[in-house]
Order: structure tokens, then sequence, then C-alpha cells
């Protein structure tokens, strides 16, 4: 899929793979891409969500943490 020039892309979020594994103390774990995928989906909706804070608290919160 092409994206548009000036559209938010997964590389733009605040956080990745290997932040959510450091600051959760997780190993590498399958559900990884999925949880970046709904931090993705968020910031979409409202980019003031990009944050490196509240996107780790919302997954905490997908956690149940």
């Amino acid at each position: 899929i092409m994206e548009d020039e000036g559209r938010f892309t997964m590389k733009q979020l605040a956080i990745n793979g290997d932040s959510i594994m450091k600051e959760l103390q997780l190993s590498a774990w399958p559900q990884l891409g999925k949880l970046l995928n709904q931090a993705y989906e968020r910031v979409l909706e409202d980019l003031s969500r990009n944050d490196k804070k509240i996107l780790l608290d919302m997954i905490k919160q997908w956690m149940g943490q």
C-alpha cells in the first residue's frame, strides 16, 4: 500500500517494540505487534496521543496492568 505524503506512519509512533519491552520488562512476545498496531490506530484517531507515556499507559491498561 502506498502512503500519501504527509500521512502519519507507524515509524513516527512515539514507541516501538523495543521501548515496550524495556519499559514493561517483557521479553519478545507474539502479541507485541498487535499492541503496536492498536497504539497506531489510537494515534491515528488523535495525533495528540503520540506520546510515549500516554501510549505506554494505554498498553498497560490493555494488558491488565
